[in-house]
């Protein structure tokens, strides 16, 4: 069984990431699933940035703490990663002194200089992991055929060196040879814009901020083609009042953002409760309070999505596990905000934004473009007003042609949108008609994910830290994986109570999370009154849980 992960390591600006791309590429080429992860420091030049691929024969989609191979541009670098380093790691450093030196400098400047370590660190990762020369060079090409032919061609000769030197002085760790078809490799930030074009998303405002900025970039890229436009709003109020404003008038919109940026968004949200209009913000979460840690990992926003806002409103969120679950949810999210007509919530984190995985056996019978526009209103119209199952009618966009016409504001109002309401038996009446029209969301959508069936030990999660907890559980013993399941929440609001009543019956269960507070911990002790029977695994260091921090505290955990 193949599971090796290399790692690249050297200053900011030095082309760690297009060194990953590459091999990120050249692997998923050979038929191997990737599951990838990026370290950099929030400034744009110096400090140290990695660049880290697990590579599998065997589908996995977990971190492992444990690094295979490690080339660094500096010595200082390697000691951010002593706890990664043991047994069987080996370890090549571009510095003579070093115990195990590897010459990218050196070799670089027989080509172009110093800029070019990272095609010798790829040139030596191709022969020590039996990668086909020609074909990373095919991936060389690629990646820099847009800097001129002289660009591509040092990066090739960069390449050559370091294989050369590699194969003269030792052997090859790992060899990996062709497994068959390849498959889609995307970030979760990837899967969320192309799951927003197929949910028939036309316009896209926002505002930069990490981790979420490469959905905008990478809507800025390909809306244009599709008819669509992408706006760089002033600031995050302004995006999703943009949002709204679109959506009012009938353009599929979104926005993405994180934790400081839905900060700001937060008395938009109330609008679009108000009003009723559909908007869809994707949350791409980051450690807090304040600025926080920009480019680190955590899930701490979950409380802050589900309550966020000044009076008493609901509103959806979702929280895909994975790119493959996070491309489907997208038009989920479009669908549920137009059919209940309120905002919806993708709750997303930095490892799901970031990091690149393998995306196998997708899914798309299931995705539609469900609108609910009403083009001819019937003689009496009420905006507000509720079907036999309490959700609400269908909406009619501006400028249709009506009898009876509508206002909307985010005063309070009643069934036609006048806004002179002081009675308190139509401010009852609407309160209970925008909160009772979310009843049936659980039933619209997967409430949770579930693998295995026993209850004497229940492992739950949420997002991204779904993933090593899943392949930990799947490494248990046949005897402890049948008296034991692991839940994913997927709808983190309206909280599905009456899916999860089972959890009643558990021995105990165990919740996994990246936050200090237990965030997902409470919503089941809130919603299921069942905090005697829950246990707390809590990683809040800014870094993914990884698959051996659970093996560590597995005996904590008394299974």
């Amino acid at each position: 069984m193949t599971d090796f992960t290399w790692m690249f390591l050297a200053h900011t600006g030095e082309g760690v990431d297009s060194a990953g791309e590459i091999m990120v590429r050249s692997v998923s080429r050979l038929g191997y699933g990737v599951v990838t992860f990026r370290e950099f420091p929030s400034v744009i030049k110096g400090g140290m940035t990695s660049y880290e691929v697990r590579i599998t024969d065997q589908p996995k989609h977990g971190h492992r703490k444990h690094l295979d191979l490690v080339i660094a541009g500096a010595q200082e670098f390697l000691s951010h990663y002593t706890s990664r380093i043991g047994q069987g790691t080996r370890v090549m450093v571009d510095d003579a002194s070093a115990m195990a030196s590897a010459p990218l400098s050196a070799l670089a400047a027989t080509v172009r200089g110093k800029t070019h370590r990272n095609a010798v660190a790829l040139g030596i990762s191709a022969f020590l992991l039996g990668i086909p020369l020609d074909l990373m060079t095919d991936e060389v090409r690629r990646q820099f055929r847009d800097k001129g032919e002289s660009v591509v061609e040092s990066n090739l000769r960069g390449l050559e060196a370091g294989y050369q030197w590699a194969s003269e002085v030792g052997e090859a760790m790992i060899h990996l040879p062709p497994l068959g078809q390849s498959a889609p490799v995307l970030s979760g930030n990837e899967a969320m814009a192309v799951g927003a074009l197929m949910a028939n998303c036309r316009l896209f405002f926002g505002y930069p901020i990490t981790p979420a900025s490469d959905i905008l970039e990478w809507l800025a890229r390909e809306l244009p083609a599709v008819g669509g436009a992408v706006v760089q709003a002033e600031d995050e109020i302004a995006a999703l009042m943009m949002v709204i404003g679109a959506q009012y008038a009938g353009v599929r919109a979104m926005t993405a953002t994180s934790g400081p940026g839905l900060s700001l968004m937060t008395e938009s949200l109330g609008y679009a409760a108000m009003t009723e209009t559909p908007a869809v913000i994707v949350d791409t979460q980051r450690p807090g309070p304040s600025a926080g840690m920009p480019t680190k990992h955590e899930q701490g926003d979950l409380a802050h999505m589900i309550y966020a806002g000044h009076g008493d409103f609901g509103r959806i969120v979702l929280a895909p596990i994975d790119p493959g679950t996070a491309l489907l949810d997208m038009p989920t999210a479009f669908n549920l905000a137009e059919r209940y007509q309120c905002p919806v919530i993708v709750a997303s984190d930095q490892d799901l934004a970031l990091s690149r995985r393998t995306l196998r056996d997708l899914d798309f019978e299931g995705v539609s473009v469900d609108r609910k526009i009403q083009s001819n209103p019937d003689d009496v119209y009420a905006r507000y007003w509720r079907t036999e199952g309490r959700e609400p009618g269908p909406r009619i966009l501006p400028g249709t042609p009506m009898k009876t016409p509508f206002v909307t504001s985010g005063d309070e109002h009643d069934t036609r949108g006048g806004i002179d309401v002081e009675d308190p038996e139509i401010r009852a009446q609407m309160q209970r008609s925008r909160w009772e029209k979310l009843d049936s969301v659980y039933t619209a959508v997967e409430p949770f994910f579930r693998w295995g069936q026993g209850c004497d030990h229940v492992y739950f999660s949420v997002g991204s830290s779904v993933l090593p907890l899943l392949e930990w559980w799947l490494a248990l013993p046949p005897e402890e994986q049948d008296n034991s399941s692991v839940i994913a929440l997927h709808l983190l609001s309206p909280f599905p109570t009456q899916s999860l009543q089972g959890l009643k019956e558990a021995g105990e269960i165990i919740v996994v999370e990246q936050n200090y507070s237990g965030q997902v911990a409470g919503l089941l002790a809130q919603h299921l009154g069942i905090g005697d029977k829950i246990k707390g695994f809590r990683k809040y260091d800014g870094m993914p849980i990884t698959v051996e921090d659970l093996w560590v505290i597995k005996g904590k955990w008394g299974t």
